[in-house]
């Protein structure tokens, strides 16, 4: 599948500079460079992002130089991807920043931070080439590029949410654009390895949480992948929280729980609770309303997502409603395992 991939998308026409084009990098500088040089980029060849180059990672401010630095032996350019859009909605107090941008927010220090976020502000939400389709989290199908919401392109819960229920986890499977589609954002595969399908590659491999960094050299398509040193993301959020005071430690302790994966599960448990929910109520139409609830009961096929079932069934059901619920992500696992 992988080969016949490749070859059917292998771009003829001849140019002398390669593209490599990088999955979720996260702050992983050292792995970035080795993924250069196993790619055998030269001078004057072009380096593209995904996104999400920063957060989680060790080396922020290396990572951050590198893409914001200027002209250098590269042509060099990033997407947007879902963590730098937090960094410029939570610098504009749009929402709440999570550990990961805390941390990178503090290594770049207050006075050069508004600079920062205003770079990544800048950043393309996607690439068109003649040979490949660049997009950091989602497209909606039958939604011209042009018109695709951001909240889609760089993959924030609310994308992630609006394409669940249009087109479940296999989303990319809804794909027929007249080029390959080269995501990141989300490692679909789950293991160090890219997603491949005749359509789409998925090059999230999670270098940050020890997988591997993964990358596609264009226009031949050839996939380079390095190992991750560590699990970085583990070691980072470790250091940061045994520097500061006790009290401090502890309140980012609280938030820091629900990162963008467990966020993830919480909104599969959302969908999953309000298809169930929707299934159960379209089967009780007609049916008499004093004996609803115990209609609606005996019909949960699955006891563990009872409680969670009437919440939905009154309208109650919201994903700070899970988050309470669940507290921790070694529950929200627990959860999903059963």
């Amino acid at each position: 599948m992988a080969n016949a991939a490749r070859t059917s998308y292998a771009f003829r026409a001849t140019v002398a500079v390669k593209t490599l084009v990088i999955g979720d990098i996260h702050a992983c500088y050292a792995e970035m460079l080795d993924l250069i040089d196993r790619a055998q980029m030269t001078d004057g060849d072009e380096i593209v992002a995904l996104g999400d180059v920063i957060d989680r990672g060790p080396d922020p401010i290396a990572t951050l130089d590198f893409f914001l630095g200027g002209a250098g032996r590269y042509r060099i350019t990033s997407l947007l991807g879902n963590h730098e859009r937090k960094h410029v909605r939570s610098y504009r107090k749009q929402t709440r920043a999570a550990l990961s941008q805390i941390i990178t927010r503090a290594a770049i220090g207050e006075e050069h931070y508004p600079a920062v976020v205003a770079a990544l502000d800048a950043w393309p939400r996607y690439i068109e080439r003649p040979d490949a389709l660049l997009v950091h989290g989602f497209l909606e199908p039958g939604v011209a590029l042009g018109d695709q919401l951001d909240t889609v392109l760089a993959g924030t819960m609310t994308g992630a949410r609006r394409i669940l229920k249009r087109c479940g986890e296999r989303w990319y499977e809804t794909y027929n654009g007249d080029r390959p589609l080269i995501v990141g954002h989300l490692n679909y595969t789950r293991t160090s390895e890219p997603l491949v399908t005749p359509t789409v590659f998925g090059i999230d491999t999670d270098c940050c949480r020890g997988g591997a960094l993964t990358g596609i050299v264009l226009p031949d398509f050839r996939i380079v992948s390095v190992p991750a040193r560590r699990n970085h993301w583990v070691d980072t959020r470790a250091r940061w929280l045994a520097s500061q005071p006790h009290a401090q430690a502890q309140r980012f302790d609280e938030t820091a729980p629900f990162d963008d994966e467990t966020e993830r599960l919480l909104c599969a448990i959302y969908d999953l609770v309000q298809a169930e929910n929707a299934r159960i109520v379209a089967d009780l139409r007609g049916a008499p309303a004093e004996d609803l609830g115990k209609l609606y009961a005996a019909r949960i096929t699955m006891p563990e997502l009872a409680p969670l079932l009437h919440r939905a069934r009154r309208g109650q059901l919201t994903i700070e409603t899970l988050r309470r619920r669940f507290r921790t992500p070694k529950n929200v696992r627990r959860f999903m395992r059963k």
